[in-house]
């Protein structure tokens, strides 16, 4: 990022006004915007269910990154799978093959998230990340008495 071909011509040729202009690319530093968002997956013990470690989602700021970016990354980083996408994930398998899915203890449970400890979340695929949020995704068997309501 700091040294590109131009550069060559002026650290070759810089004794040459016809490469002055070239100086400007010349060892000169470059920022790049970045985005890091804490992602914490809670399976609340649910069936001896394993949480992951919690996980840090980098990405350029200018990637346009939603919550959904940043959860489906910590899930594949910690070897879980998962069966869904940015409006529904309706199963996650943690390393040791525990399954929790949407439905399994009854209609009001599945996975659901808090974005900055705030529920009541637009669907996560539609969600832009900003830097510092931190996402938790967490698997409840009663949604009402957390406090969140399905979005329809």
């Amino acid at each position: 990022f700091t040294y590109t071909k131009y550069a060559k011509y002026w650290e070759k040729f810089g004794e040459n006004s016809d490469y002055a202009r070239f100086e400007a690319f010349f060892k000169q530093p470059v920022s790049v915007a970045v985005i890091s968002s804490t992602v914490r997956i809670n399976g609340r013990n649910f069936a001896g269910f394993t949480n992951p470690a919690e996980f840090t989602f980098t990405a350029p700021g200018d990637a346009d990154s939603t919550v959904w970016d940043a959860i489906s990354a910590a899930l594949a980083a910690n070897g879980c799978t998962f069966d869904g996408d940015g409006y529904l994930l309706r199963s996650v398998t943690d390393v040791n093959g525990v399954t929790l899915s949407v439905g399994t203890y009854g209609e009001a449970c599945g996975w659901f998230y808090k974005l900055n400890g705030e529920g009541n979340q637009p669907a996560a695929g539609t969600n832009a990340l900003a830097d510092g949020d931190v996402i938790e995704l967490f698997y409840t068997d009663n949604n009402e008495a957390e406090g969140i309501v399905p979005l329809v």
